[in-house]
């Protein structure tokens, strides 16, 4: 798994290529609370436009991540989830909890 952030208008972007698993993805959670806390942003956006496979612990990462925007205040979206991992979060009743959006356009 591989992580690139950038920023626009107080906005934190970070995509994710790969695996977001235990095998793929090992602290994901901690990673991009480090990219959060170096920018400080206002806004979070994950695209996982790359990402083709989503496990339990990929998802617990993503909500470590989702609760502590919710506690500083940060807005937070995922964006361009395939298909396949739409179902997953659909299944985990989730997709309001993540906000999750088809693309970053209109989100900055």
């Amino acid at each position: 798994m591989e992580l690139s952030s950038r920023t626009q208008d107080n906005t934190l972007i970070i995509s994710i290529k790969g695996d977001v698993s235990a095998l793929g993805g090992l602290d994901l959670d901690k990673k991009i609370l480090k990219e959060i806390e170096a920018h400080r942003p206002k806004r979070l956006i994950v695209n996982m436009k790359d990402v083709d496979y989503l496990d339990s612990q990929g998802m617990g990462a993503l909500i470590i991540i989702r609760q502590f925007t919710i506690k500083n205040k940060i807005l937070f979206s995922l964006v361009g989830i395939n298909e396949r991992l739409r179902n997953i979060f659909e299944h985990a009743e989730m997709i309001d909890f993540f906000n999750i959006k088809d693309s970053e356009e209109n989100l900055i």
